[in-house]
């Protein structure tokens, strides 16, 4: 839950303070930044562009997965698999295509993607 603020100082450096009234107003996170584990504007969103952008030209080689990763092995590992496969001899390398422009690709952490 984010938090209540006056002026710009009171919140955090990802998030910034919207009068809700003269006398109150609520932190609210910058864009590419989300609050998770109750947290306020904790986490830095992976890019849809740049996520695009490895899948369009290198994402035959797992690029994509390899970035969305953050540390997660089911991605660490779809990745390889991907290497392996040469990008699914052009079926998956399509399908993370559309899955990415449809934002239903989230990073290893399950937040989705800052849009373009």
């Amino acid at each position: 839950m984010l938090s209540d603020c006056i002026y710009n100082g009171e919140c955090d450096g990802s998030a910034h303070c919207v009068r809700v009234s003269d006398i109150v107003g609520s932190c609210e996170c910058n864009t590419g930044y989300v609050s998770t584990d109750s947290l306020q504007c904790n986490y830095a969103q992976k890019s849809e562009l740049v996520t695009f952008l490895l899948s369009f030209f290198v994402g035959y080689l797992g690029a994509d997965w390899f970035y969305l990763a953050d540390g997660d092995a089911g991605y660490i590992v779809a990745g390889v698999f991907k290497l392996i496969i040469t990008g699914g001899f052009g079926i998956w390398w399509l399908i993370d295509w559309i899955r990415i422009l449809a934002n239903a690709f989230p990073d290893g952490n399950g937040v989705e993607l800052e849009q373009m």
